[in-house]
């Protein structure tokens, strides 16, 4: 009936099948008589039911395959930022942290606080030199600390000239601070969780098209049928951006809190009859 006669041999081999019959329909159907188009419709139903099962499977596992290369990708960024933390020595980057902030203090002091500060030198002059020496030592942890003091100190204590000098100084030491912090493996775990990420959201145009063509579009809001669910497992928190995966039966999914029926049914008084 139809002029397509490819080998189905997976399930967008069948995919494709179905929809080159609809196709097919669309063009020929302004010479169709109305008992041929009903003809080809029915085929095309027939279609539909034969490799349905097939597809909705075929959806599925490589649905269930990005969820899960996109849950082993973020425990895998967990594991190497773990790692990247591992490295430091608290105590000792605690030690550096605070033997910084007492060279930084008595570097803000102007004359009249301590007349022993140097006359022609800034504030924020004296606190770079202090941030620079830090840098140059080759020491992760002093390095570090240098830059975590530096980048949370108040500008606006200053004078107007002074603040401009100790922002620039807060920017660089913030930018070196990231520098210091980043792993090459942290960021290629990063990039590897925001391109299946992508990929995982993209998946959700792709499953409404399979559903159209199969003829069971999935409603905005009762998202049921074969394919709903499946989109509904995948969510993005609009407050923080995370990718949440739930399980086909929770909640979040299928729209029922299983937890309150379980109270119901459990309650001495629950009992249902029959025929009244």
């Amino acid at each position: 009936m139809f002029s397509s006669r490819k080998p189905i041999n997976t399930w967008k081999d069948a995919l494709q099948e179905i929809q080159d019959a609809k196709d097919e329909i669309r063009l020929k159907q302004i010479m169709m008589t109305d008992y041929e188009r009903d003809l080809y419709s029915r085929a095309v139903k027939d279609k539909i039911n034969l490799h349905f099962n097939k597809i909705v499977q075929g959806v599925r596992q490589e649905h269930n395959q990005r969820m899960d290369a996109y849950s082993r990708a973020v425990k895998n960024l967990e594991t190497k930022r773990s790692k990247e933390s591992a490295k430091w020595d608290m105590v000792r980057l605690g030690n550096e942290i605070q033997a910084f902030q007492i060279l930084v203090s008595q570097a803000m002091e102007n004359r009249s606080q301590n007349p022993l500060a140097p006359r022609n030198e800034s504030e924020s002059a004296r606190v770079r030199k202090l941030y620079q020496d830090a840098m140059i030592s080759n020491d992760p942890h002093r390095m570090r600390a240098a830059a975590e003091v530096v980048r949370s100190l108040d500008a606006g204590k200053l004078g107007k000239d002074g603040a401009v000098e100790m922002k620039g100084l807060i920017r660089e030491a913030d930018a070196r601070l990231t520098e210091i912090r980043t792993d090459p493996e942290v960021v290629k775990a990063m990039d590897e969780v925001e391109f299946l990420k992508g990929e995982l959201l993209n998946e959700k145009t792709e499953i409404i098209k399979v559903a159209e063509i199969v003829g069971e579009p999935v409603d905005p809001i009762y998202q049921g049928g074969a394919f709903g669910p499946m989109i509904r497992q995948v969510q993005v928190d609009p407050a923080s951006g995370e990718v949440k995966i739930y399980s086909l039966d929770d909640q979040a999914v299928t729209g029922i809190d299983w937890s309150n029926l379980e109270k119901i049914a459990g309650q001495d008084d629950f009992d249902l009859k029959v025929g009244e």
